[in-house]
């Protein structure tokens, strides 16, 4: 029963008590059972009636204000739905716009799920490319170093092709390619061995890394050795354990590998590169060949350029004897003169500390220095007694004769410049073109005061030879107009040491 009845049911109850009491209360003066029966069945049905009557009027009470409610529900509906007919009028378009824009988005998201899975997909495809980007990089890395290192190698054969021509001194040459090479094979010991064909055996040039004085000969017979074997057949021989080749001559106890390379020009022997190290070389490439063979080939031209600058000198001097033979011949009194000159020169440039260069060059020019004398008249040269004044003016000549001479020899110009210049003197006061001292040459600065010593102590038609101790006299007398001064001050040291010698000697034959 729900609240509202319940409150009906007390109402019905309260009046039908209220009744039976005021009943009771009017025949209260003669009651029985039956009356009491009889009230109380007239107070149910009272109460029942009025139950009833209470029911029906709060239905009619609830019908009219449902009625009222609805009635009033309905005009807020009416209401609702006339201002929610004006939103949808003026929502209209706009629903219409966003229709638009959901089909636009639909499309969209579905463009946006395609790229997604493109995207995906490209992503996928980027990791592998990453992967094997990074695969490729790896492998580029150790190329990279690879050609770095074969970079550093080339850079340091082409340093040898730089000493080749840095040095005119074969044993600074080769020393610096042994240096160079040892550096590059990464190697222990180096030497390099020429050829000698006439004994038909390698001879040590030059070592780094062997306990070996290369003044003391050593020879390898071509049949013995690794290093034989490989000049012998022309061909690269690397061994890595030489424990297990007969071939092997023992030399060092560290020694477990040796590499050797022939060095051919053309297929000639011109000897042997041989390598020993304590540890195996790997040779891993056909590029390590090429490397071993471009060495090979550096280090023979240097050898043969050598043998072959040798040769030509050699040619040189023997027509340079050739030529003082044909001066001696015209002035029979400096027979000997240009050799005791050069012996003379070379002393003092070897005081002064000249490279190995200008040693030679001075040697050649001292040589040469009174070639121009073949232009003289044999009457001149040989004329016993003083010259006259025209006489010694052409003999004066014969330094620009001798010039003449070899002017067209572009390999002697400094030589001729030194044959010009050996009768000029510090003080301008020379010939034939009155240099000063900072004009001349400093070897003709030297030939010249050799020039004058040997001259004071030979024979001459015109005087008699001058002691030692006057030659003293005359160099500290001349220093610094003829002579340079400090030219001069080595040769005093060379004449002293000269006479000391002298009296040595000359002791020694008296207590003899």
């Amino acid at each position: 029963m729900n609240r509202r009845n319940k409150r009906l049911l007390f109402q019905t109850v309260l009046i039908v008590i209220l009744l039976t009491v005021f009943f009771f209360a009017i025949i209260s003066y003669n009651l029985n059972y039956l009356s009491i029966i009889l009230l109380i069945f007239m107070d149910v049905i009272i109460g029942l009636g009025i139950f009833k009557y209470n029911q029906r009027s709060q239905e009619v009470l609830r019908s009219e204000i449902y009625l009222q409610e609805k009635e009033k529900y309905l005009k807020e509906l009416e209401a609702l739905n006339t201002e929610l007919k004006s939103q949808k009028d003026a929502y209209a378009s706009l629903w219409e716009e966003t229709a638009v824009l959901n089909t636009e988005l639909y499309e969209k998201n579905k463009n946006i799920s395609e790229q997604k899975q493109s995207i995906e997909a490209l992503w996928e495809e980027s990791n592998a490319l990453n992967e094997e980007l990074i695969q490729k990089n790896s492998e580029l890395s150790i190329l990279n170093d690879k050609i770095q290192l074969e970079k550093e190698k080339l850079i340091m054969i082409n340093s040898i092709g730089e000493h080749m021509i840095s040095s005119s001194d074969i044993d600074d040459v080769l020393l610096n390619i042994v240096n160079v090479t040892r550096i590059i094979l990464d190697f222990q010991t180096v030497r390099i061995l020429k050829y000698d064909s006439l004994d038909n055996c390698l001879e040590l040039l030059t070592t780094i890394g062997y306990q070996r004085d290369v003044n003391k000969s050593f020879k390898i017979p071509l049949e013995k050795g690794i290093s034989g074997y490989a000049g012998r057949n022309r061909e690269i021989v690397l061994v890595n354990d030489v424990t297990k080749d007969d071939r092997y001559i023992h030399e060092l106890d560290t020694t477990k590998a040796e590499l050797a390379i022939p060095l051919l020009v053309e297929d000639e022997l011109i000897g042997v590169l041989d390598l020993q190290n304590n540890q195996p070389f790997i040779c891993r490439s056909e590029e390590d060949q090429i490397l071993l063979k471009v060495l090979g080939s550096n280090i023979a031209m240097v050898l043969k350029n050598h043998q072959l600058g040798e040769q030509a000198r050699q040619y040189f001097l023997d027509i340079v004897e050739a030529l003082i033979g044909a001066i001696e011949v015209k002035d029979s009194y400096t027979s000997g003169h240009c050799e005791r000159v050069k012996e003379i020169a070379l002393e003092i440039g070897q005081l002064m500390k000249l490279d190995k260069q200008d040693l030679e060059t001075l040697e050649l020019a001292a040589l040469l220095h009174d070639i121009g004398k073949i232009g003289m008249p044999e009457g001149i040269l040989n004329k016993k007694g003083k010259l006259t004044k025209e006489e010694y003016e052409l003999v004066k000549k014969h330094p620009l004769i001798g010039y003449a001479m070899l002017d067209g020899i572009s390999s002697l110009q400094r030589i001729n410049k030194i044959i010009l210049q050996h009768h000029e003197r510090v003080d301008g006061q020379g010939y034939p073109n009155k240099l000063k001292g900072n004009d001349m040459d400093i070897l003709a600065k030297i030939l010249a005061v050799a020039d004058a010593i040997d001259a004071m102590t030979s024979v001459r038609s015109y005087r008699v030879i001058q002691s030692k101790e006057y030659v003293l006299e005359q160099l500290e007398i001349c220093s610094g107009t003829q002579f340079d001064q400090k030219i001069a001050s080595i040769a005093k040291i060379i004449v002293l040491k000269s006479i000391h010698e002298d009296k040595c000697k000359l002791n020694n034959s008296d207590v003899g």
